[in-house]
């Protein structure tokens, strides 16, 4: 595996390598944005196809997110009185695959009750279903996870965590572990399979009119041909 720093300065070196001008147009976070972009296009026709299963490194905790309670009205002018749970901060963009976002979440207490992640447009059958009984629901809406149902208990909580697949995992940042541990370092893995950095390395490098000749893994084929890290 190799880090943040590590896959974008290998790329820069390359690029002067080959005489190609390093300047404002070309920096760090514009080397990081092409690595991220490649990643999620590769995620995209490696997960949209059927019998996939989300290899655990692409995945990044969030830590324990604070829960706070809002109304359930959109409109800034309008009040309904009726209460809902949200995460405190926007979570991350996750991205998209066929089952639906691509969050995890789970109580912040071994005590507390499980949660069901749903799609949005399912809330309202859940909602009204008798046979919910005390499960708790979450769903993601304008870059906030919400939570209902539960008992009257369960809607007192105030943290929770969440893992995901997310387009920018740079976005991590803006969370930690326990108050102290940054769920983002440029130090830390990045988060794909190591036996695909030297793909998505050469497909940010075209980008520049520099060709490498790395072994592509043939992503329409039935087998996980980088199980590797």
């Amino acid at each position: 595996m190799a880090s943040y720093n590590q896959i974008v300065y290998d790329i820069l070196e390359i690029l002067k390598a080959n005489q190609i001008t390093i300047n404002n147009d070309i920096d760090f976070r514009h080397i990081l944005y092409s690595i991220n972009t490649q990643r999620e296009l590769w995620a995209n026709q490696e997960y949209n196809r059927p019998g996939r299963t989300i290899d655990p490194v692409m995945i990044q905790p969030l830590g324990c997110a604070s829960i706070i309670t809002v109304d359930e009205a959109e409109c800034c002018d309008i009040i309904s009185g009726c209460k809902i749970l949200r995460t405190e901060k926007q979570i991350p963009q996750p991205m998209v695959f066929n089952d639906g976002v691509e969050l995890r979440i789970g109580p912040s207490k071994l005590t507390n009750i499980a949660f069901s992640l749903k799609n949005i447009n399912e809330i309202p059958y859940v909602t009204y279903n008798k046979y919910a009984g005390n499960m708790m629901y979450g769903f993601y809406y304008n870059n906030y996870l919400y939570f209902i149902g539960g008992k009257a208990s369960d809607r007192l909580i105030e943290n929770i965590k969440i893992w995901g697949v997310f387009s920018d995992p740079e976005e991590a940042a803006n969370f930690t572990d326990c108050g102290t541990v940054n769920c983002f370092s440029y130090d830390d893995e990045y988060p794909i399979k190591g036996k695909l950095i030297p793909y998505i390395t050469g497909e940010v490098i075209k980008k520049f009119g520099v060709s490498l000749n790395i072994p592509k893994d043939d992503s329409n084929n039935s087998k996980d041909d980088n199980n590797g890290r």
